[in-house]
């Protein structure tokens, strides 16, 4: 199909108005994609417009309200992700890569070549997020009940993993963990980490921010909620609540006075120093960022290098390999 025969898709808007042309080309495409096999499996159709960008399925009359406000994602004049020229690419004498195929399936359109390094790795990523919550999701299922998209031989090494008794030591250990702080009154957990050390914790953090070390307060923010919604968290408990409060507070108290302080030396003050050697919301994390000394209340430095140094020797690796990859990207 000519770009041109399809100029209307990105014409959407006259004035303030939809064009009459746009309206009609929208119950044309839908029409078209209704035809596809995904419509006739489950009554929806990936939604092409610019924010969904052809990877999320929903029904019809949220896809027309979706072009009808946001149009259609750039440059999508073939529509392929809805069954347009399957038939010829399936007689295709070249061989489709099934690697490509899977990256089309997941993500629909994609800007620039499928095969590209950044969009594989995304993919890899993307596809084991989605293997995890489909085993976390297995996990919660009874084991006597029958999954469909598992053979009975991979259902039966499935139920003998959750049967040894290495993985209920592990599942029961976590969820005592999940459940610390629960009383005969009241539930007010002490973090949802379950069995992930709080030094874990902290290198998946520190590698989402290029190997710079969260604050400590980010750390027992992040150990200590829960997802409420979309792109929402909420704090856990009457505890947890409280402890941030103050430190908020004490934070604003020291702007107020017009005093630069490092935050990790405010969290050690609010939590009242360290015992035992460890600090409050941190355990076995708190040497990477507080001196041993169960007396000194000094952070080891107010500067991220210093505090960097603290780090295990796989934060450190983390951080080099961050920006590796981030001089590649600046490289291409």
């Amino acid at each position: 199909m000519e770009k041109l025969n399809r100029k209307w898709m990105y014409e959407r808007l006259e004035g303030r108005l939809l064009k009459k042309e746009f309206t009609i080309g929208v119950k044309e495409f839908i029409e078209f994609a209704k035809q596809h096999r995904d419509f006739q499996e489950s009554s929806k159709i990936r939604c092409p417009c610019s924010k969904c960008k052809n990877v999320p399925f929903l029904d019809v009359e949220s896809v027309r309200e979706h072009l009808y406000k946001k149009g259609f994602l750039n440059d999508y004049y073939e529509w392929v992700c809805h069954g347009e020229d399957f038939d010829s690419l399936k007689a295709s004498d070249e061989p489709s890569d099934p690697y490509v195929d899977m990256i089309i399936d997941a993500f629909g359109q994609v800007d620039g070549d499928p095969m590209h390094e950044d969009i594989r790795n995304e993919f890899d990523k993307k596809a084991g997020d989605r293997l995890r919550g489909t085993l976390n999701q297995v996990y919660k299922m009874a084991l006597h009940k029958q999954v469909s998209f598992m053979t009975d031989t991979v259902r039966a090494e499935f139920i003998n993993k959750r049967k040894h008794p290495d993985f209920v030591k592990r599942s029961n250990q976590a969820r005592d963990n999940r459940l610390s702080g629960q009383t005969l009154e009241k539930f007010d957990p002490g973090h949802r980490q379950g069995s992930v050390s709080t030094p874990q914790v902290v290198k998946k953090m520190a590698k989402k921010k290029d190997g710079i070390l969260p604050t400590a307060a980010d750390v027992y923010e992040s150990t200590h909620s829960v997802c409420v919604g979309n792109d929402e968290v909420e704090l856990m408990g009457d505890k947890s609540k409280k402890f941030m409060r103050e430190y908020m507070e004490k934070l604003e108290e020291y702007k107020n006075k017009g005093i630069e302080i490092n935050p990790d030396k405010v969290y050690l003050e609010v939590v009242g120093g360290q015992k035992k050697g460890k600090v409050y919301g941190l355990g076995s994390a708190s040497q990477m960022y507080y001196k041993s000394d169960p007396t000194s209340q000094s952070t080891a430095s107010s500067s991220t290098p210093s505090m960097i140094s603290q780090l295990s020797s796989q934060v450190e690796e983390l951080k080099k390999m961050a920006e590796e990859n981030h001089n590649k990207v600046e490289e291409s």
